[in-house]
């Protein structure tokens, strides 16, 4: 088994030249199935594809490998965009409620200013009547002065005497 992971087949020189690989390019590296399922020798892709089960085996794992990566990285930014919406829905959920306690307090303000508006009109009315009240005592009033004067009544110590003329 390789550093990879891969399994290493240890060819013979003959096996070598007669996959189309010049030994004398690479000494003291031995050659293997990449996983691109060509041979390899040391760090150097000869370009020369591997054949047989071996090769096969080789290229169909990396392959199952490499999608098993795929989906690992798919289900992570699966997972991590899920959370991220859930962090946005309780974000909508928390200002919703925010929005319809909000709504509930403006509701109740309009109706205590209603109220006080109902109250103000009403103490209003009632002004405006005692106001009525006082100017119609007022007349009635003046009008009992007058006739007091026209008839020469005058109040002394609170008790009504008429005014004497002397000549």
């Amino acid at each position: 088994m390789s550093d990879n992971g891969f399994a290493v087949k240890i060819l013979t020189s003959a096996q070598i030249i007669s996959a189309g690989v010049n030994p004398a390019l690479y000494k003291g590296d031995s050659p293997f199935v990449g996983t691109n399922g060509n041979w390899w020798v040391g760090t150097v892709d000869t370009g020369v594809c591997a054949q047989g089960a071996e090769a096969d085996r080789t290229v169909a794992e990396n392959t199952r490998k490499t999608n098993e990566t795929a989906r690992a990285t798919a289900e992570s930014n699966r997972a991590t965009v899920e959370q991220g919406r859930i962090t946005a829905e309780t974000a909508r959920v928390a200002n919703e409620q925010a929005r319809q306690t909000g709504e509930t307090a403006r509701t109740s303000a309009e109706s205590n200013r209603a109220t006080a508006e109902q109250g103000r009109v009403t103490a209003e009315t009632r002004r405006v009547t005692a106001e009525s009240g006082r100017v119609s005592a007022e007349s009635a009033r003046v009008a009992a002065e007058t006739q007091r004067a026209a008839l020469g009544l005058t109040m002394i110590d609170g008790k009504l005497c008429v005014e004497v003329k002397r000549e």
